[in-house]
């Protein structure tokens, strides 16, 4: 790691480094991998150098915040050009945590088909990166679709093409097909029928209808408890609705105990609960509950549930940056920004048709449906950093003064806690 070490030092030391992932997802809605992106803030798109850009990543992941802290238990795709597969350090990137996805930029000559053969000999993993799906990009690569072992597809490259017809062209060399900037249903219903095997994108994240009419009695359940919850109601009301949903009760008290929390003692009651707890967690670990109980239950790894973890951690660490002393109501409605930022996608209903039925405040309710006030520019960078928009990100922390290294620590913190709530609820 000394070589790459000693690369970063080339440059410039006011430079900042985001580092930021986006999931690949299986056919079943599994996270299989993650696509690691880096920007600088002095570039916003391409990278010029992608040497350097590798190493840099590479650096980052491996020796500031650690591979597991970044990816969990996944593999992670890293873009790769020529100079960086041909430089000797290569070698000493650990084969078992990184999969190089070659830039379809790269100039194809005889040497690196032999470098890739060798390396991929030594246990490395090769993916080609969002490429479009044609003839000539397909005739271009062919001599090295065998030392691959998938070939992601740009999208939003393959208008005008026999998307079907090609991606079975391309998979009879045995690779895998990763459709790329999915972000639609209906984007992923035609890879996924063209025969693609794995996607990247947020199309997740999309309800699949939004028209329903009345949600079903458990959801409506919820609601009113979170309500309550949120009310002026006491412990003694709140316990004796919660014991009028005997399974919801029971669901959220297993949910508790699972791996994924860490309380010393295991929860015995809903009163136990909101003694330990106070309404407004618990409120927000009902709705967190919901999530949890959307994953098919042969997933144990749902990217919906580690996009809404992910989000509320990010909303409620964000507001104690920018207030260090923020009042525990101004944190818990920065959570629920979070935790209802995708509800419409659990409840197959409108946002705003949801939020009706939820006693939560006009600054929660502004912040999702406008992306007013402060929540709702909290909420707007939050998207900024899914989708790795280092310029909305920039402006953000121009705007509130924001040390460097107390965002960044901020955006490591709130990526491993997703990877731990992940690994301990697929645990559980």
């Amino acid at each position: 790691m000394l070589r790459l070490c000693q690369m970063i030092r080339r440059s410039d030391v006011s430079e900042h480094v985001y580092l930021g992932r986006q999931p690949i997802l299986d056919n079943d809605g599994s996270l299989f991998a993650y696509d690691l992106f880096y920007r600088n803030n002095k570039v916003q798109h391409n990278i010029s150098d992608f040497q350097f850009a590798t190493a840099n990543v590479l650096t980052n992941t491996l020796n500031k915040f650690g591979v597991k802290n970044i990816v969990g238990e996944h593999k992670a795709f890293i873009k790769v050009d020529g100079a960086f597969l041909l430089h000797e350090l290569v070698l000493s990137i650990p084969s078992e945590f990184f999969i190089f996805s070659i830039l379809d930029s790269i100039e194809m000559n005889q040497n690196i088909i032999d470098r890739i053969k060798m390396l991929k000999e030594r246990g490395f993993e090769f993916a080609l990166n969002d490429t479009k799906l044609c003839n000539e990009s397909i005739e271009k690569f062919e001599p090295l679709f065998k030392y691959l072992h998938y070939v992601k597809i740009d999208s939003l490259k393959c208008e005008g093409s026999d998307i079907k017809a090609d991606v079975a062209r391309i998979k009879e060399s045995g690779v895998k097909i990763i459709a790329s900037k999915i972000e639609t249903l209906q984007a992923y219903e035609l890879y996924s029928e063209a025969g693609a095997d794995l996607f990247q994108g947020y199309f997740f994240a999309k309800p699949k209808t939004i028209e329903n009419d009345k949600f079903d009695p458990e959801q409506f359940s919820v609601i009113k408890l979170c309500n309550l919850l949120l009310s002026e109601a006491s412990i003694d009301e709140i316990a004796k609705e919660f014991e009028n949903n005997h399974a919801i009760s029971i669901q959220l008290i297993q949910f508790m105990n699972s791996g994924a929390f860490h309380f010393k003692k295991q929860i015995s009651s809903i009163r136990h609960v909101l003694t330990l707890m106070g309404r407004y967690p618990v409120a927000q670990w009902l709705l967190l509950m919901v999530y949890a109980k959307s994953v098919d239950s042969g997933s144990q790894r749902s990217p919906l549930l580690v996009m809404v973890k992910n989000r509320t951690t990010l909303m409620s660490s964000l507001i104690k940056l920018l207030r260090p002393n923020a009042s525990n109501d101004l944190i818990g409605e920065a959570y629920f920004v979070g935790v209802l930022s995708l509800i419409e996608t659990i409840f197959m209903a409108p946002l705003q048709k949801v939020l009706e039925t939820l006693n939560v405040s006009d600054d929660v309710r502004n912040a999702l449906v406008d992306h007013e006030g402060e929540l709702g520019k909290l909420y707007d960078v939050v998207d900024a950093i899914e989708h790795f928009d280092t310029k909305r990100i920039e402006s953000f922390t121009v705007e509130y003064n924001l040390p460097t290294d107390a965002f960044e620590e901020v955006l490591a913190n709130s990526i491993e806690e997703s990877n731990e709530f992940e690994s301990s609820f697929g645990a559980a």
